[in-house]
């Protein structure tokens, strides 16, 4: 369907520009590969040209001479290319302008021929006479126009208002991971402070075990070696001593909770109460205990003193009484410190889970985020398509009922025009052929078919535009062998050149040219014509002309060579002067 707009201007061609360099080195590599073969015979030099030296060297033998002439060759910066090459035929992407339905060719504007931009008014045309259509179409179609339009810029709306809202989140979601990562590291601060404490209290639990068997270890022992009265005063006043030190830590508990109160308000009235009032009686209760084991073991003494056999016996009853305490008390402790190692696996595990969910938080925001603006964006683009398609329906009702001048579709050349009159459904008004590219098509025998592949380089010489070596590539193979009489097996490649940067170059169809498949290049490098190069002893030397006017031989490393140019790697620079030697036989009778 082409576009229906208002009246514009034709557009001239436009101004074309100069081929650059490297295109004009690439183009001399081609034109060298096309030259099959050098004729031989007797070769006569004159010596006019600019470039030849008066360098001679002389050397008589009998009734003839020999004068040696040496011709200027500057070391250039440019490409080699060496590949295969063939003859391809020139065709141009052709656009047709037509219509679903039929009209009437009124005007036309333009010839076979000329250039036209897009947009340029080509043709005028209107709705044949006897039809006649129902106007209730555009009006539908207007209205339904009108709804898309409002619908694509409350869209925009939202979309716009989901952009911002998106990024209000995406930066909760940064804030998120930074306190998340504040958070972890405090909670790594924190872990490492309550493992160290952890870590302290189960390294204490483990001493006082280890005294505790130590005393268990003693009182055995004890206990096996009998009775003895001054080892059992010994004990006894050792096991005041503790007693006196448990009484001595409760007075400290018991005198802090009583300065501990709690504070709250009643009815307008501030109260308080004592915040341990609930351990004071414990605490009371524990020193009450602690002094009647006491009592008992200053009466131990009293007896241990008598050396009496009650006091052996009593002694006996403590010191297996003292071995079940310190077993239980053991047993106890060991409980307390396998509690403490759980708890220290514990708050390892707490810890890394409220890092680890802190993370997730601010990943899963952000991946929400990405993914609520491709949401958006993928229904903004639907509610664009739809306004779109709106539109070219509405340009068709539009067409229906109204008088309309048609535009060209593209930039390019106008291959053929129809005849002024009515024309059918579907049938051109004219095509335009596009100039901003051209396929060349070039048949390849099956013997190097498989040498040719898909996106291969290539190089493009259209006969009629010499000077220029156009890059290009293989857009298209056919599988199928290309059909005709001729027993050789050949196959239809399709090669696409793009002509956007040679505004100069005007191709039209059926135009020949040659394509040069590229097997291989290098760019950019020092190229001195190779018979400059003279081989000797495994050596490569270049007769190189010094500022002076004197010559020099110099050695030179070659690289790659398409057998007319050489790529120099090292011996020599950009703009350095070679000379080439050839020699002219002079009769004495001339």
């Amino acid at each position: 369907m082409v576009k229906l707009l208002g009246k514009g201007n034709k557009a001239e061609k436009p101004k074309k520009a100069e081929m650059n360099e490297a295109q004009l080195r690439l183009h001399k590599a081609a034109q060298k590969r096309k030259m099959k073969a050098v004729a031989g015979g007797a070769v006569a030099v004159v010596v006019v040209a600019a470039g030849v030296m008066g360098y001679q060297a002389t050397t008589s033998t009998g009734t003839s001479t020999v004068q040696n002439t040496y011709k200027e060759e500057v070391v250039t910066r440019g490409d080699i290319v060496v590949g295969v090459t063939e003859v391809g035929t020139a065709q141009l992407e052709d656009i047709e302008v037509s219509f679903e339905f039929a009209v009437e060719l009124k005007e036309l504007f333009v010839t076979a021929g000329e250039y036209v931009k897009e947009g340029d008014i080509v043709a005028y045309c209107t709705l044949p006479e006897d039809e006649d259509y129902d106007d209730s179409k555009y009006d539908s179609a207007d209205e339904e126009y009108d709804s898309l339009v409002l619908a694509l810029k409350t869209a925009q709306t939202e979309y716009d208002s989901a952009v911002l809202q998106a990024e209000i989140d995406r930066l909760e979601a940064a804030l998120t991971l930074q306190n998340n990562s504040v958070s972890g590291t405090k909670a790594e601060y924190q872990m490492g402070y309550d493992l160290a404490s952890l870590q302290l209290t189960y390294e204490s639990l483990e001493k006082e075990i280890a005294d505790l068997e130590k005393e268990l270890a003693d009182a055995e022992e004890d206990l096996a070696e009998g009775y003895d009265a001054d080892e059992a005063i010994e004990e006894y006043e050792y096991q005041i001593g503790k007693l006196e030190s448990k009484i001595a830590q409760c007075e400290v508990e018991y005198k802090h909770a009583l300065t501990c109160t709690y504070t709250y308000e009643s009815g307008g009235t501030w109260c308080s109460f004592p915040s341990y009032s609930h351990d004071l009686s414990g605490l009371l209760n524990s020193i009450e205990g602690y002094e009647d084991d006491i009592d008992d073991y200053e009466r131990l003494i009293e007896l241990a003193e008598e050396d009496s056999v009650e006091a052996e016996e009593d002694w006996i009853d403590e010191m297996e009484d003292l071995i079940d305490d310190l077993e239980t008390e053991i047993s106890w402790k060991q409980k307390e410190l396998l509690a403490e190692s759980y708890s220290i696996s514990l708050a390892e595990a707490e810890i890394e889970s409220t890092y680890q969910e802190g993370v997730y938080v601010s990943d899963t925001a952000q991946l929400v985020y990405e993914t609520t603006l491709l949401q958006i964006d993928i229904e903004l683009e639907l509610a664009a398509l739809e306004v779109e398609q709106a539109q070219e329906n509405l340009d068709e009702f539009e067409f229906d009922v109204l008088e309309e001048l048609v535009q060209a579709p593209c930039d390019g050349y106008v291959m053929t025009v129809a005849d002024i009159g009515d024309i059918n459904a579907y049938n051109d008004i004219m095509t335009i052929g596009k100039d901003d590219a051209v396929e060349l098509v070039v048949s390849i025998d099956q013997e190097d078919i498989n040498d040719v592949e898909l996106g291969m380089d290539t190089l493009v010489v259209l006969d009629a535009y010499e000077e220029y070596a156009l890059p290009a590539t293989v857009s298209k193979i056919s599988v199928s062998p290309s059909s005709g009489i001729s027993t050789t097996v050949s196959y239809t490649v399709t090669i696409y050149c793009e002509l956007t940067d040679y505004d100069e170059i005007v191709v039209y169809e059926g135009m020949t040219g040659n394509v040069t498949f590229i097997q291989e290049a290098v760019n950019d490098s020092l190229l001195i014509s190779s018979k400059c190069v003279t081989t000797e002893n495994g050596k490569q030397t270049v007769l190189r002309l010094l500022p002076t006017g004197d010559m020099e031989v110099v050695e030179v490393t070659t690289g790659f060579s398409d057998g007319f140019d050489v790529e120099i790697l090292s011996g020599l620079e950009e703009g350095d002067i070679v000379l080439l030697e050839s020699a002219v036989v002079q009769n004495a009778t001339n």
